[in-house]
């Protein structure tokens, strides 16, 4: 069968007005275009969750043009992971 694995990305939060506001990866902080991104205006929620193994993951369920959508993360440590959630939020409520 297949092999499943986790693909490395940087992941940034662009502050501004409206969809300005955004949740953005790459694969290289250099890199001057993005792999992708969400509006922190269609992030509808973001939790915490650890893999069987205790890696500190998080789910981020979005809507993606119209659909649901979700993604999930995972951090090195569980206080980075935390910081994330925080910062995602904390962006949310002054969207």
């Amino acid at each position: 069968g297949s092999q499943w694995r986790w693909k490395a990305y940087f992941f940034i939060m662009k502050s501004g007005s409206g969809d300005r506001r955004r949740f953005l990866w790459c694969r290289h902080p250099a890199d001057e275009g993005v792999a992708g991104s969400v509006a922190v205006s269609s992030i509808k929620q973001v939790q915490p969750l650890d893999t069987p193994t205790g890696e500190p993951c998080m789910i981020l369920d979005f809507d993606a043009a119209g659909l649901a959508a979700s993604m999930t993360l995972r951090a090195t440590t569980a206080a980075i992971r935390d910081d994330w959630i925080l910062s995602i939020r904390t962006m949310q409520i002054g969207a």
